[in-house]
């Protein structure tokens, strides 16, 4: 079967956060995983929509007290989206 790829207009469709708050969380390892073809800043990024549904799933809480998860060794806090 073959995988889905995301770009970041269709994540900032999908879950209503602008472009630039996919980028910002790229730049500092708070979002999915994420692809760049080609190189420097005229790259393109995709994102697997499997590691997309991962992502989300790791995120899941059973209510507002849950502790905070850690994203790569760093503190939701550190990385929520304003």
């Amino acid at each position: 079967m073959a995988e889905n790829y995301l770009t970041p207009g269709d994540m900032a469709t999908l879950f209503k956060l602008s472009k630039a708050q996919w980028a910002r969380l790229r730049s500092e390892g708070g979002g999915p995983p994420f692809i760049k073809l080609g190189t420097g800043r005229g790259g393109s990024i995709r994102y697997r929509e499997s590691a997309v549904l991962e992502w989300l799933a790791a995120r899941e809480m059973a209510s507002t007290s849950s502790p905070a998860a850690e994203i790569r060794g760093r503190d939701l806090a550190e990385v929520a989206i304003p």
